[in-house]
């Protein structure tokens, strides 16, 4: 019933932000133990074809309802044993930076789709073994190992934006954690209007040139951005965006009543 209600929401918003040519998109980042479940222990077991998993149930919906989103869980599942670089490393909980560069590029493209635009496209160049980024030691950072950590294989590669299309879209990305990797790396600066912005669980508000700034209101929102996206990997299913539904929900109905 949760998951009902929420996408009645979200079906709701969507109609709204598309009679304005908006857009608003749900993107499901994958998951450690989801990508990789044959590094778990055998006491911790993962069912992925569990029915009644919050993930199962709210994709099923969204394919129902007709509701954008980009299941990039499922992608990365398919694209795991053909790259050439780790997706996610022994000492992190957080996708590499190499593997969340391909997911921003992807959602670029979802969004040119969506909204029939061309925008720039992110060029990844060679990549290069370099010490591992902050995301790639996550999990090392808190377990009080005085020894340094020797994981070989680790990619960090630069990137650079195809120049042939202009004209970049305003962004409001409502995300998890799972979204610092791409923004410490500063691929939506290169991707999005230099005003889009970056709320972490709806709550701490950045800029995309990484500056603080104050939370704008539901209007604000609807009125700056071309494009709403909200990421979360598959253990924050049940966020749904952190009520930022529930404010855009809120702002609609009393324009639509009026």
């Amino acid at each position: 019933a949760y998951f009902v209600e929420q996408v009645r929401k979200y079906q709701y918003i969507q109609s709204c932000l598309k009679a304005l040519n908006k857009t608003i998109t749900f993107v499901i980042a994958p998951g450690k133990h989801s990508v990789l479940p044959e590094y778990l222990p055998d006491t911790h077991t993962y069912e992925p074809d569990r029915d009644s998993s919050n993930y199962n149930v709210l994709v099923k919906l969204f394919h129902e309802e007709e509701i954008n989103y980009l299941d990039l869980n499922k992608y990365y599942l398919e694209l795991k044993d053909t790259v050439a670089y780790p997706l996610f490393a022994k000492s992190g909980i957080h996708w590499t930076r190499q593997a969340s560069a391909y997911a921003l590029d992807t959602i670029a493209d979802y969004l040119e789709w969506l909204n029939m635009e061309n925008y720039p496209d992110l060029i990844i160049r060679k990549p290069e073994i370099e010490k591992p980024e902050v995301c790639d030691i996550d999990i090392y950072r808190t377990m009080n190992i005085f020894q340094a950590w020797d994981e070989v294989g680790l990619y960090s590669c630069n990137f650079a934006v195809d120049t042939i299309y202009d004209k970049k879209p305003k962004v409001l990305v409502v995300s998890d954690s799972f979204y610092d990797a791409p923004f410490q790396a500063r691929i939506p600066k290169i991707l999005f209007h230099q005003d889009s912005e970056y709320w972490y669980y709806n709550k701490r508000a950045k800029m995309n040139t990484g500056r603080t700034i104050p939370k704008k209101s539901a209007q604000e929102i609807v009125e700056r951005c071309d494009h709403i996206i909200i990421m979360m990997t598959m253990v924050n299913i049940r966020g749904m965006g952190w009520h930022i539904l529930d404010d855009l929900e809120v702002y609609f109905k009393s324009v639509n009543e009026q």
